[in-house]
């Protein structure tokens, strides 16, 4: 019986390819197994913040994700365009980059250490120890934790989805169990960032580590630091505009309403993460590979796109007569998260997952300087505009028409790139 279904499945996915024009055997494989590790994952997270959510003050869970936006926006001054340029360098056999992704991450990291000694040490004179701390902590701990973290462009250009799944899953249970019982045992804003940045460094670090056993040769990608200052720089804008929305919601209406932006984040962000994580493992190898036929692949890519948004506009349908009871279920302190976790869910049409992959795969460094950039600079541009004329929901609506921006812009670089004949 059990044969009988194997075969049924082999042949109607082989049968698939026709319209797909994908490799759906591997994409049935590798994606089964990514996609079972983020929804794991996805519920492991999903339980920490339904404790945060329903056992942590609102004022220290909005402090909580202010700490954390801020490192997440100081990380827009390290090396981040390494684990892209690793993913290109492993396809094309050069395992040896790996150590010096690691190595030029540690390196590049010294603008993000006294950038956040600075802000510690501002704190501190303010008399704001919670922040001081985090922040003084953050400075050590992030750098280790970025330059670790390769190994996962390592992974996935060996297509390794088992290990890479294995090490997510382990690294995101540790962490969860930690920090639900220091939240529970002394609901401290510094001792949750301590344990969460710490967790991620510590069990990052033993994923390269285990990561450099099974490199198969001493390769180094010629083209890689330069490839990876192109995407860092690239990146930091975005990294910027992916955090201010909520260092400023922080900053102008406090921390209760962060937290309440931060809950109506969760579903939509997460729906976001598995969709980004299903397919830009599988397909960035594959769209890194000399490309013969550029009319074809460009058709095919956005034959994909346009199934993909597809796909998910009956999510969307589903979310907005569910999300109400969901809310009430999970996060019945945050009902007000509930009409703004609607309108951000609705954004996830525009996923421009599959045309941004095919860029940052085909070293369209150009496209993705303008694309960066330019939309970065307008997501800033309108988060400013709707906090100060719109409060959280102006916030929201910035997001929403940002992606839509993104998602457009996105597609039309891409094909622009490919007439240049702007890849490799």
């Amino acid at each position: 019986m059990i044969t009988k279904i194997r075969k049924t499945t082999y042949t109607l996915l082989r049968k698939s390819e026709k319209y797909t024009k994908t490799d759906m055997i591997e994409l049935f494989k590798g994606g089964s197994l990514i996609s079972f590790s983020y929804i794991y994952n996805s519920l492991l997270s999903l339980i920490l913040l339904y404790f945060f959510a329903n056992f942590l003050p609102i004022q220290m869970y909005g402090e909580y994700k202010y700490i954390l936006s801020g490192i997440g926006l100081l990380t827009a001054f390290t090396l981040t365009g390494a684990n892209t340029a690793i993913i290109r360098s492993i396809a094309n056999n050069h395992d040896g980059s790996l150590s010096v992704a690691y190595k030029k991450s540690l390196t590049y990291s010294f603008i993000f250490f006294l950038t956040s000694v600075g802000i510690s040490t501002y704190y501190f004179i303010n008399q704001n120890t919670t922040l001081g701390s985090a922040f003084l902590v953050g400075a050590f701990l992030q750098p280790l934790f970025q330059a670790s973290d390769v190994y996962i462009g390592f992974l996935n250009g060996k297509k390794d989805f088992i290990n890479l799944a294995k090490y997510q899953s382990v690294r995101v249970t540790l962490s969860t169990i930690t920090m639900i019982l220091v939240g529970y045992l002394f609901q401290s804003t510094f001792l949750l960032i301590t344990i969460n940045l710490a967790s991620q460094a510590i069990f990052s670090l033993f994923a390269y580590k285990a990561s450099l056993r099974r490199i198969k040769n001493r390769n180094v990608d010629p083209d890689f630091v330069k490839v990876s200052k192109h995407y860092s720089i690239a990146n930091s804008i975005s990294y910027i505009a992916t955090q201010l929305d909520k260092i400023l919601l922080f900053q102008l209406l406090g921390a209760q309403q962060l937290a309440t932006y931060a809950i109506a984040l969760i579903v939509p962000d997460q729906t976001k993460g598995l969709i980004k994580n299903i397919v830009n493992p599988l397909a960035a190898p594959a769209f890194a590979k000399k490309t013969t036929n550029k009319d074809l692949y460009m058709k095919n890519i956005l034959m994909k796109t346009a199934q993909l948004l597809l796909l998910l506009v009956p999510l969307v349908v589903i979310y907005y007569f569910i999300a109400d009871e969901v809310f009430m279920f999970l996060f019945p302190k945050y009902i007000e998260s509930i009409e703004l976790s609607k309108i951000l869910f609705s954004s996830i049409v525009f996923t421009a997952v599959i045309p941004k992959t095919a860029i940052d795969s085909k070293k369209m460094i150009r496209e993705n300087y303008i694309l960066k950039f330019s939309t970065s600079i307008l997501k800033i541009i309108l988060v400013l505009i709707g906090v100060i004329s719109g409060g959280l929901l102006g916030v929201v609506m910035a997001v929403f028409v940002a992606r839509l921006i993104t998602f457009i812009a996105t597609i039309g670089l891409f094909v622009s790139g490919m007439k240049n004949d702007n890849y490799l």
